[in-house]
């Protein structure tokens, strides 16, 4: 795979110098770094399945094959990892959960994930790293579908639950073994990307 970059200078960061690279993939060089995340980072274990889909390098190859998109974010040689984001079309998961609005699951056709490691965290960069994932995979995948997203997150991660909110996302299940589930319609999207 080819990997596309480009300089990502976050708007609202509180860092003033750090330059970083948004890449098209995740070089091969970066999954034991991923790995390495996934499964001792506090923040990831707490709210993520991240320490079982990348606890090693057969589970992530594993994953890969579900067909996801994945974005990395990088420095600006692309040799630390700080974040990916991933898109992958899948069904909905709205049986595992108490609805609290109606919903068609045809409406909902990819399922979205982000991740910030580490220091990165509390940056001010988790929004502009989504929306550029967002256009990147609009841009790419979905010229011709227009689909909305969902995305399964914990209910206590306030942090994550603001970021979706900020492109639409709703929450639209009560919690279930402390996940909810969370939609944006592609119009909504577009609505909050400023792309109309």
């Amino acid at each position: 795979m080819k990997e596309r970059s480009q300089v990502l200078k976050p708007a609202g960061s509180t860092e003033i110098s750090t330059v970083y690279s948004f890449n098209s993939g995740l070089s091969e060089s970066l999954i034991p770094q991923l790995i390495e995340y996934s499964t001792t980072d506090p923040f990831i274990i707490r709210y993520t399945s991240d320490s079982r889909r990348f606890k090693d390098e057969e589970s992530y190859l594993m994953w890969r094959k579900k067909d996801r998109t994945v974005y990395s974010l990088t420095n600006e040689d692309g040799t630390m990892l700080f974040g990916i984001v991933w898109f992958g079309k899948e069904t909905v998961p709205y049986l595992e959960f108490e609805l609290i609005e109606q919903m068609k699951p045809e409406d909902y056709g990819i399922t979205i994930a982000k991740r910030l490691y580490g220091e990165k965290r509390g940056k001010g960069i988790a929004k502009d790293m989504m929306k550029t994932a967002f256009m990147e995979y609009l841009k790419t995948h979905l010229q011709d579908e227009q689909t909305g997203f969902w995305s399964v997150t914990s209910a206590d991660n306030e942090i994550n639950i603001k970021v979706n909110e900020s492109f639409g996302f709703r929450r639209v299940s009560k919690p279930n073994n402390n996940k909810i589930l969370m939609t944006v319609s592609y119009e909504d999207l577009i609505s909050a990307l400023k792309l109309k």
